[in-house]
């Protein structure tokens, strides 16, 4: 069931193929609603069609038949839709603006600084950590701490920032317990005493929670915002949106202390102020991270009206959450989430306090819908050259584990290629494999300039966000076609005519590149992307399930949870060496090592992102390089070791020419010639 939206004159493009069901309320003469149907060949049946003075319409479309495109335009005065199976968190009492604030939602003595407990040994280190944490503005050392740095049990060299405000009914579990999972406050890992590499993570793991804790001193008196914020959990059904206004007073919840699901949720944001406003919403999770959720439409919103999120975000990190709503009479700066609000913005900042219920962490194959807004860097590397008539009859023919069943397949599925990532705003890192090898191999990689273009701010595969032409690259001049060391290389974007914002994002850290602590064994790391999620042999046909079944790719995002393995490990494992740069990653394990769940990565995931998260922030560690098979056995994942080539990114950057491919070895030798085998 595709669901259809409508905010005053913003619409949601259903996908093909799609029933579609819509459910208008309100109040204004039918003759206010057009539709229109574009390059559509299917049947359109309209069911319940009211008069012109009716306070309800249903609409009924079914598309039998692949569609191009469907234009639902629906013109409402500002009164909310409801569609499908999801639901807009657009309430619709018109008198809830006015409303009271609920006071019990707002975070209660919230303060700008930043106090912590010290629990370091006395000596040098203590002075050592104390002078790096007082050197971040609003820190300091005193009672009633918000955090402690102390060390890690059984490993007194360890320097841990531990969350003491958390209840202990928020404690996530941990594997300090030795034999089995216990539970444990909110701790981020910071470094070695020894080593001294943890000031780095100390000090951005503290200036993000003195942002965080500027940003809610900010907030003004309940009665003084300027706005309202709703929430509705996605596709629960037709629920009244929580808000953070005084409900009915018949209804005896305490809505400071109503705990949701790790769902998706829908978003709104209605202007009770005298005049237009532009606003922006920030999600700020337990650990401090701050999400932006898109709204719908960039025009100051009027008195009265609302705005929508773009979508419904997955919230899964249990614990508190934050909604911090900004308005302002002027437009509020993109980099918002992470300059925070200055003095002299003029932005008003309201917030509201909620609670997140636990989820397992998620378990790529064995993976899960990535979460919507969590990955804004990923990138789709995709063909724009279509397989012929010609093609498809040749597949025909074909027979067992040759053939590629073309025609069982969606245009999505048979124009993707690779993963990447986008490691700035015109920049996209993937696997040599994906742009030189094959037919693309030596001097014809420059053939990816023209026939192929990345996708970005999308998590459907072929659908959605906004695509860019390749105008430069760099491959690695150690890639040797359909071998595995050296697998990287660096795509240039250029926006064109069939370019608009697509709302991606950089990745924040890069691993070598940016302060990187060990990857150690047994780390979380998380691997993404569109590939196939079924178990495959080592030497049989990835197109085929261990059964024999035919695979396909997902039509969402994938993510899923791995941890990593040290390198001997891994080459006991593979039975093949493993070059140095390479990095292994296998399912996760309990403390006792039992696998919870058979992650891996596959045909389709190659030249996506293995991803560390550090205080809060992603950190691109891996590049999908190469396995035996697709988690058959206790086959290792491999990936090329970002960390072990910044060096080179940094020289690959340097390097682009527009319309041409260069080739820089591991000397940082830059040609434009392709290397010869004997040089390779």
């Amino acid at each position: 069931m595709t669901v259809i939206w409508r905010q005053r004159t913003k619409s949601v493009v259903p996908r093909a193929d799609d029933p579609v069901l819509i459910f208008v309320r309100f109040g204004a003469p039918v003759s206010s609603i057009a539709m229109s149907l574009v390059s559509c060949r299917s049947r359109l049946v309209v069911c319940s069609v009211c008069n012109a003075t009716m306070s309800a319409m249903g609409f009924v479309l079914h598309r039998g038949w692949r569609c191009a495109g469907l234009l639902a335009g629906i013109l409402l005065a500002g009164t909310p839709v409801i569609a499908g199976q999801d639901f807009s968190a657009v309430p619709a009492d018109p008198g809830l603006l006015k409303r009271p604030v609920a006071d019990a939602l707002a975070p209660a003595d919230w303060t700008a600084d930043v106090p912590i407990r010290l629990e370091v040994e006395p000596g040098e280190a203590a002075d050592a950590v104390r002078g790096v944490a007082l050197s971040v503005p609003g820190v300091r050392i005193g009672e009633p701490a918000l955090y402690a740095l102390r060390t890690k049990r059984n490993f007194p060299l360890t320097l841990q920032l531990v969350n003491l405000w958390e209840p202990e009914s928020a404690w996530q579990l941990s594997d300090e317990g030795e034999l089995s999972p216990m539970r444990v406050p909110r701790t981020i890992e910071l470094g070695n005493l020894e080593l001294g590499d943890y000031a780095q993570p100390l000090r951005a793991a503290l200036q993000q929670i003195a942002l965080v804790n500027a940003l809610v001193a900010r907030a003004g008196p309940p009665g003084t915002q300027r706005s309202i914020t709703c929430f509705a959990p996605a596709g629960d059904g037709p629920l009244p949106p929580e808000c953070d206004v005084k409900g009915d007073p018949s209804d005896a919840r305490p809505p400071a202390e109503l705990k949701y699901p790790n769902a998706g949720f829908n978003f709104a944001v209605g202007n009770r102020s005298g005049a237009p406003q532009y606003v922006a919403l920030l999600l700020v999770d337990a650990d401090n991270k701050v999400m932006r959720v898109p709204l719908q439409g960039g025009s100051p919103l009027q008195p009265g009206g609302w705005a929508a999120s773009a979508g419904s975000p997955d919230l899964n990190n249990p614990g508190r959450l934050l909604l911090v709503t900004l308005s302002s009479d002027k437009p509020i700066p993109e980099d918002i989430a992470t300059r925070g609000v200055q003095e002299g913005d003029g932005i008003s900042v309201a917030v509201q306090q909620r609670s997140l219920a636990d989820k397992r962490p998620v378990a790529i194959g064995g993976g899960i819908d990535a979460p919507e807004f969590a990955s804004p860097w990923m990138a789709q590397f995709y063909s724009t050259v279509p397989y012929t008539e010609v093609d498809l009859k040749a597949d025909d023919r074909k027979t067992g584990a040759d053939k590629e069943h073309l025609r069982e397949r969606n245009p999505e599925e048979l124009a993707h290629r690779c993963g990447g990532t986008l490691i700035a705003p015109n920049l996209v890192l993937t696997a040599a494999h994906c742009v030189a090898k094959d037919g693309f191999a030596g001097k014809d990689a420059v053939k990816v300039l023209t026939t192929r273009r990345v996708r970005l701010g999308t998590q459907d595969l072929g659908r959605g966000g906004a695509t860019y032409a390749i105008d430069a690259m760099v491959v690695h001049a150690g890639y040797v076609n359909r071998q595995t060391p050296n697998d990287i290389a660096l795509l240039r974007l250029k926006p064109d005519r069939d370019t608009w914002d697509s709302g991606a994002t950089p990745i924040p850290l890069l691993a070598g590149r940016d302060m990187t602590p060990p990857l150690t064994p047994r780390t979380a790391v998380t691997a993404y992307g569109w590939g196939y999620r079924e178990v495959v042999a080592p030497d049989a046909a990835p197109l085929f399930n261990a059964a024999g079944e035919v695979q396909r790719n997902p039509g969402r995002l994938q993510a899923g949870t791995m941890q990593a393995l040290d390198l001997q490990s891994c080459r006991g494992r593979m039975g093949k060496p493993l070059g140095e740069k390479m990095l292994c990653a296998v399912p996760p394990t309990d403390a006792r090592g039992h696998t919870l769940a058979n992650v891996f990565s596959c045909r389709g995931d190659s030249g996506g992102p293995l991803i560390r998260t550090l205080r809060g922030q992603d950190m691109l560690v891996g590049v999908a390089s190469w396995s035996y098979g697709c988690g058959f056995g206790n086959y290792a994942s491999v990936y090329t070791d970002v960390a072990k080539y910044a060096a080179w990114i940094g020289r690959a950057q340097q390097e682009l020419q527009a319309g041409k491919v260069v080739w820089v070895d591991a000397q940082l030798k830059a040609s434009t010639q392709p290397p010869s085998p004997a040089r390779q």
